[in-house]
């Protein structure tokens, strides 16, 4: 069973530490608020494996985090040294909102004719014909 220690320092930051079932840390937070900044900070076998940052509650890239920690001294600097998976989770995120867009673009140029609806509402399952 896993252990949890947290400390508030009088600043407001918070800072709160996971451990393994080993007694080996396994993961830390500091933040501040209700996430008006924070960093999660995974570990394995002692080392770093991965950063993630919030800001204004949002997940949030290194760079973003950065930015917003010249406010809070106290915060820990971002690793460069690991990879920025919020900054690439954010991109495809972006990426998939343009394919969409794209997409709903190319339906409202060329909407279904009668006969491509009908099709496609005999191939929807009873059950959810039935509720619609």
């Amino acid at each position: 069973m896993s252990k949890e220690e947290s400390e508030e320092l009088p600043s407001g930051k918070k800072t709160i530490r996971t451990f393994d079932d080993d007694g080996n840390l396994s993961s830390e937070m500091h933040s501040y608020g209700m996430l008006d900044i924070a960093m999660k900070i995974e570990f394995s076998a002692g080392r770093k494996t991965e950063e993630t940052y919030f800001v204004k509650k949002r997940l949030t890239g290194r760079k973003r985090y950065e930015k917003a920690r010249i406010a809070y001294p106290d915060m820990p600097a971002a690793d460069d040294a690991l990879i920025d998976s919020g900054a690439e989770l954010i991109k495809l995120v972006g990426k998939e909102k343009k394919q969409k867009a794209a997409a709903n673009k190319r339906r409202k140029e060329n909407p279904p004719s009668e006969a491509q609806i009908q099709e496609a509402q005999r191939q929807i399952p009873f059950f959810q014909a039935v509720g619609s």
